[in-house]
């Protein structure tokens, strides 16, 4: 094995008080000679040579890789079970090996997972809980759990800093069905991209296999279901925001791609997506919802009511600060953006502004920003519930711009310190229930 950089040495000191760790191998015989890489690339390579202690690759007795220091590990284009568990690996990829992974108790420098390469394996799936990553640069097309997991460190030095003015990505969870996010620790902001072209045909339904060779999957692609839940989780982040829901790139996710090469992708459909964000803990910042059944008039025969619960958040933002430029942007606890077709939910958070909160404002592209606790921007077509949330400390409790169609309620908001607690644009819409 090479000599590991001093950022891996750095990153293992901070990481390895949260295990018992015994001496671990360099690397067994099949790795590469030169930087003490493993790769798996058919299942006749699951073998002695390549990591496995033990195992037929069944699901009652899968092969087991473990024990191993490694700078790097990747499995592709197989379908047996297979557990890591107790390694030291800088990079681990898993690319379109099927819903038989279990990644368990390892360190990890980063993460890829079914990443936008040729296939012909079904998504990886499975299970990822109790490791320590670096960061997970792309959990892609997962509909499996990820669970308990320690997701990068506390800021110590430049390389893990959190607080940088644009936020640090530490988690890059890329396209989901059916996927859970529950109790982990991220330390950097968390970004749940949604990917058009990763579906299935029902809620809970397995994915459709989108290669060149379909079996007996659907060849029609018209009806597309996504769901998440993100729950239970703990984000330290001092940019804009601390979690992200996106569908910033819809065209790009949701069309025929190096992986997904099945050209019913390209033809006009309808998406269901429901999401859920509970009982996460934030500190520092809040969550952002950007961009909820986006337009795509070419593509999209219609548009199905999307459904969004964000209940039981602790979210405690960070105080302003005054950068080169001037003042940065106010945080905001709970923002919704650009959304369309939504029943949306905001029920039984808490959120918390810094100890002196000023009354100052800034202008941002949408005409208008304030120091908020919940900020609703350009919303047609939708039915928003805010309920039995308690906001401190911000310049109004619930600012609201800009709505199409909108019927909306807010019953039983709480706030201190707040000099407005309704800033509201009615453009069609139909609140009831003010306080």
């Amino acid at each position: 094995m090479a000599s590991r950089s001093p950022r891996w040495r750095r990153f293992v000191s901070i990481l390895a008080t949260a295990f018992v760790v015994l001496a671990l191998p360099g690397a067994p015989a099949g790795a590469s000679t030169e930087d003490g890489s493993v790769v798996i690339e058919e299942n006749s390579a699951f073998d002695q040579e390549h990591g496995v202690r033990s195992g037929k690759g069944t699901k009652s007795n899968p092969y087991v890789i473990e024990g191993w220091d490694l700078h790097e590990l990747s499995i592709h284009d197989t379908n047996r079970y297979v557990v890591i568990r107790n390694n030291i690996i800088s990079r681990l990829t898993l690319n379109w090996v099927g819903d038989r992974v279990k990644v368990v108790h390892n360190r990890i420098g980063d993460l890829r997972v079914n990443e936008n390469v040729e296939r012909t394996g079904m998504p990886t799936s499975g299970d990822i809980s109790f490791n320590r990553f670096g960061s997970v640069g792309q959990l892609r097309h997962w509909d499996g759990d990820f669970t308990n997991n320690v997701v990068g460190a506390p800021a110590q030095d430049d390389e893990f800093r959190i607080d940088s003015p644009g936020g640090f990505r530490i988690a890059n969870l890329d396209g989901f069905n059916g996927a859970t996010y529950v109790k982990n620790t991220f330390y950097g902001y968390v970004e749940l991209r949604i990917h058009g072209h990763h579906h299935s045909s029902g809620f809970n339904d397995d994915s459709h296999y989108h290669g060149a060779e379909h079996g007996k999957m659907p060849l029609t692609h018209m009806n597309r279901y996504h769901s998440a839940k993100f729950a239970q989780n703990r984000i330290y982040a001092t940019g804009p925001y601390g979690f992200i829901f996106t569908d910033s790139n819809h065209a790009g996710n949701d069309r025929t791609a190096t992986s997904e090469t099945n050209e019913a992708l390209n033809d006009p459909h309808v998406h269901y997506t429901k999401v859920a964000i509970l009982r996460n803990e934030l500190i520092g910042s809040g969550i952002m919802v950007d961009i909820f059944n986006a337009t795509d008039t070419q593509k999209h025969l219609r548009t199905a009511t999307g459904h969004m619960t964000i209940k039981g958040n602790s979210i405690k933002l960070h105080e302003y600060r005054e950068t080169a430029d001037g003042w940065s942007t106010p945080p905001t606890g709970i923002e919704v953006h650009e959304a369309r077709d939504l029943h949306l939910t905001i029920t039984n958070n808490k959120i918390a502004g810094p100890a002196v909160e000023t009354t100052r404002t800034t202008t941002d592209s949408l005409g208008g920003h304030v120091a908020s606790g919940i900020e609703l921007l350009n919303l047609e077509k939708a039915s928003v519930h805010i309920t039995n949330n308690f906001v401190t400390n911000r310049v109004a409790g619930v600012y609201a711009r800009h709505f199409n169609r909108v019927q909306w309620w807010i019953n039983g908001l709480r706030t201190e310190g707040v000099e407005n607690q309704i800033d509201y644009d009615n453009s069609g819409a139909k609140p009831q229930g003010q306080p």
